[in-house]
């Protein structure tokens, strides 16, 4: 971070943590690495939901995202208790109340920065369809809505992440990713881990075809 002055190093280096503990099985301790992730990147606290799929009892998997929860709400606690006078400016720029700055939900001050939504615009537009940014984001919010029910029923989502807990953790990782607003194209340094996770794990053939897509993306 000190020679990238970006955070997103450390997310990198602490998503490839919790990759490497939930490969082991170390429900706990990847949850609590996760929490830390969430407590100075905020949007990642979507991630903590994937906690309530390990495959284990249903009190342990709600002790696990509990304990996970706490973790954060300490750590970022300890840094509200530390430093108060810069709390401030950090909610005020979060719900975009600084005039000329960045922030979580507006991009460039009329559309909310959603990756998915951006690529539907510019992908319709290289076949000469204009695509409004409100019906992308409506088309972004039906998808989610879709793959959010449908998996329980048709693709039996809940036995998948019981057998293959990691390799679902990743796909939930980069599809919160796609459909979260971002900031900017550093923050997508986050998903590197779970992709060359999932492309690791493909054929030699379906890795060329997973990276080719994913450098498409």
């Amino acid at each position: 971070t000190i020679i990238t002055g970006n955070i997103t190093a450390i997310e990198f280096f602490l998503i490839s943590i919790v990759i490497a503990l939930l490969n082991k099985q170390h429900w706990w301790k990847a949850g609590l690495v996760l929490a830390i992730v969430a407590s100075f990147k905020l949007l990642t606290i979507a991630y903590l939901g994937l906690l309530l799929f390990i495959p284990n009892t249903r009190p342990r998997r709600f002790r696990v995202l509990i304990l996970s929860l706490i973790v954060f709400i300490l750590t970022f606690g300890i840094s509200l208790f530390l430093y108060p006078h810069l709390m401030r400016p950090f909610f005020e720029q979060i719900l975009g109340l600084i005039p000329n700055q960045h922030n979580v939900w507006i991009e460039d001050g009329s559309k909310n920065n959603l990756p998915l939504a951006f690529l539907l615009i510019n992908a319709l537009a290289l076949i000469g369809i204009d695509f409004p940014f409100l019906l992308s984001s409506i088309a972004v919010a039906s998808i989610l809505v879709l793959f959010s029910f449908w998996p329980y029923r048709i693709f039996n989502l809940i036995n998948f992440a019981k057998d293959h807990f990691t390799e679902f953790f990743c796909i939930g990782l980069l599809g919160i990713t796609l459909a979260m607003p971002r900031l900017k194209p550093y923050s997508f340094l986050a998903v590197i881990p779970p992709l060359f996770y999932l492309i690791r794990l493909q054929s030699k053939e379906r890795q060329n075809l997973v990276l080719a897509i994913s450098v498409v993306f």
